[in-house]
């Protein structure tokens, strides 16, 4: 099965993003601008989700995303990433 997380982006007051997961609280990291901070998201969920798969326990269950479906496909079918939320937006249970 394939999940997509949604993520957080928060402006740092010294510039640049954080990065969390509400799913996978592992799962921290930054970057100096948006696009940066969204690649090293796909790094830090990769080794995070990694170390829950070395660990033999279950993977979170992603929240859903408007516009997706609960198994990452966005509503027209097709598969992408999830769209990062903004802090006043919350992830659909």
């Amino acid at each position: 099965m394939r999940y997509a997380y949604p993520c957080v982006l928060t402006p740092e007051n010294n510039g640049g993003y954080s990065v969390s997961f509400p799913n996978v609280p592992e799962a921290l990291t930054c970057g100096d601008d948006r696009d940066e901070a969204l690649a090293m998201a796909e790094d830090a969920l990769t080794v995070a989700l990694g170390s829950y798969m070395q660990c033999r326990e279950d993977l979170p269950v992603p929240d859903r995303v408007a516009g997706r479906s609960g198994d990452g496909r966005s509503s027209a079918g097709r598969w992408g990433k999830a769209r990062p939320l903004h802090r006043h937006e919350r992830a659909r249970p």
